[in-house]
């Protein structure tokens, strides 16, 4: 610690910077460098004063005496860079409240002060009549920004912040939609309360439109304050809660009265236009509903399989109908981020099983079936615009997921995407995007529980692996390690075929398949370790060691 403090005032600015960085990823054992830290504050390098900023946030409540006054600089960059630190204190930092209140009222200070401010008196948790005052007040400041970080604070102030809620209300029009987003999402954080006065606002309006969105927010929250306004078929608010019913999306089908022509409305929007939502269309392109495959949802089975950008997860789902639902059985991959450099991420591989209610998982299905019949077409737009739409819809890592519909033998429907999304692709990756979401929001109010692996799922595993050639590079990974950990003979074959493809560029995958092989045949020709460098002369030992059992009649090929 004294050599870091020292550092803080040496002459080389990166230097300081770095002893800066140090002492935050150190945290609050570094607090015996709490004066030098709050000196870096007003250096003159604003790389080496944030840095001395983030570090005081880490030091908890030693560092809030110097913050405060801090607070008072006539520098209104120090000031700033106070506001956040004491924001990442949180709680411990209550003594910076009036300091904090002074910047927020500051009308000449920059946004980004006032802002902080306000998102520091909302980590802090101060209740105040006087800070809920200030933050309402907040929610007509001038800049869009500043009204965004009040609305957030207010939403964390739980039920004291009720006393702003119409300030909330009158935000949820925004026309900076982060501050709208806020508004919105801060009244469904203040709970019933708050709601309430939503939902009586929307009785008593006659411009509704900007609150269809906001009720609808709440998701299936939302629901059992939308069903009552249907009942009154005259009421001139019944149409507008139709539509935030649709809004919700595809769990509105399961609230929805049994008959009645306003329930029947409602499922057609939610079939039809709600549907558009779960596939992101873009600028650019128009997105298009035909009937998809008819079916009754209670004889539908379901296959289907998703991974995250650049493999961190992969999943292959199967479902099954029992008395009690729908059952899903999950092999999985996951990988989690190491929380320190230097660290190995943590791989886990396993089996999962869960039950979704017969009436969801019928609504989760028949929505499912709707977004099977999603078109892509490309608008008619200026050069410009279409490249722009175009840029956009691009995804910004790689996506995989495949879905399988079937009753019985017969196959509804099948869809695939992997990898990044072209020009050629919009069709497809709508309709895999659309699906997949229904179904993971299907599973959301699952639980799920750890189950040992079966005959059947390493058959399945087995059956998915012979037909690996033809998949992304980083998918065909997973399921090696997939099979690796869980596989048994009857991957043998799909393992020996992958290794005895000649290599592209990168051969990776060669050294996970042999990893896999070893494990699994308990033939074991790779050395060491095993370093990527032997890939190429480990391949080699084990097409020799298949071509000899091959002469020797032994081999399963």
């Amino acid at each position: 610690m004294p050599t870091l403090a020292a550092l803080l005032k040496d002459e080389r600015a990166d230097a300081r910077r770095r002893a800066a960085i140090a002492l935050f990823r150190i945290g609050a054992a570094g607090a015996d460098a709490v004066p030098e830290l709050v000196r870096g504050l007003y250096d003159p390098v604003g790389e080496v004063a944030d840095g001395a900023a983030l570090a005081l946030g880490r030091m908890g409540s030693a560092a809030v005496p110097g913050l405060v006054e801090a607070l008072e600089s006539s520098d209104v960059k120090v000031r700033t860079r106070a506001a956040d630190a004491l924001g990442r204190i949180g709680a411990e930092a209550t003594p910076a409240v009036d300091g904090l209140l002074r910047l927020l009222q500051d009308r000449e200070a920059p946004w980004k002060a006032r802002g902080n401010a306000a998102w520091a008196l909302g980590l802090i948790g101060a209740s105040s009549h006087q800070v809920v005052s200030e933050l309402a007040k907040g929610l007509e400041d001038d800049d869009g920004r500043v009204r965004r970080e009040c609305a957030e604070a207010l939403g964390r102030l739980g039920n004291a912040a009720v006393g702003a809620v119409p300030g909330l209300i009158g935000r949820v029009a925004d026309e900076y939609r982060p501050a709208r987003d806020q508004a919105i999402a801060a009244l469904w954080n203040l709970g019933a309360p708050a709601v309430e006065v939503l939902v009586k606002a929307f009785k008593e309006t006659h411009d509704r439109a900007p609150l269809i969105p906001a009720l609808a927010a709440g998701g299936r929250e939302a629901l059992p304050y939308l069903v009552p306004l249907l009942e009154h078929a005259k009421a001139p608010y019944a149409r507008d809660a139709e539509k935030a019913l649709a809004a919700v999306g595809w769990e509105a089908l399961l609230v929805l009265p049994a008959d009645g022509a306003s329930a029947e409305r409602v499922a057609a929007s939610v079939l039809g236009d709600g549907v558009r939502r779960y596939c992101t269309p873009s600028e650019g392109f128009q997105v298009k509903l035909v009937p998809g495959p008819t079916a009754k949802p209670s004889a539908v089975e379901v296959v289907w399989e998703s991974g995250s950008g650049h493999g961190f997860t992969l999943s292959l789902h199967r479902s099954r109908w029992t008395e009690s639902g729908l059952c899903v059985r999950k092999v999985g991959y996951a990988w989690r981020r190491p929380p320190r450099a230097g660290e190995r991420g943590v791989e886990r591989v396993g089996v999962r099983e869960t039950m979704i209610p017969r009436r969801r998982a019928e609504a989760m299905l028949r929505m499912t079936l709707a977004a099977t019949g999603l078109r892509v077409e490309e608008e008619p737009l200026p050069d410009e615009e279409a490249e722009r739409g175009r840029r956009h819809w691009m995804s910004s890592a790689d996506f995989h997921a495949a879905v399988v519909l079937r009753v019985g033998e017969h196959i509804l429907f099948r869809e695939a995407f992997t990898g990044y999304l072209g020009s050629l692709a919009q069709v497809e990756y709508a309709r895999v995007k659309a699906c997949t979401k229904i179904l993971r929001e299907g599973l959301e109010t699952c639980a799920w529980a750890d189950v040992e692996v079966s005959d059947e799922d390493r058959g399945v595993l087995a059956a998915r692996l012979s037909s690996a050639q033809e998949d992304n590079w980083w998918v065909l990974e997973r399921l090696l390690v997939i099979a690796r950990e869980i596989g048994d003979e009857r991957c043998v074959v799909a393992l020996q075929a992958l290794i005895e493809t000649e290599p592209e560029q990168i051969p990776r995958r060669h050294r996970y398949a042999m990893d896999a092989y070893a494990r699994i045949s308990g033939v074991d020709l790779r050395p060491s370790p095993f370093r990527d460098e032997d890939v190429a002369a480990t391949r080699r030992k084990y097409l020799a060691h298949f071509q000899e059992r091959g002469k020797s009649g032994t081999g399963d090929r």
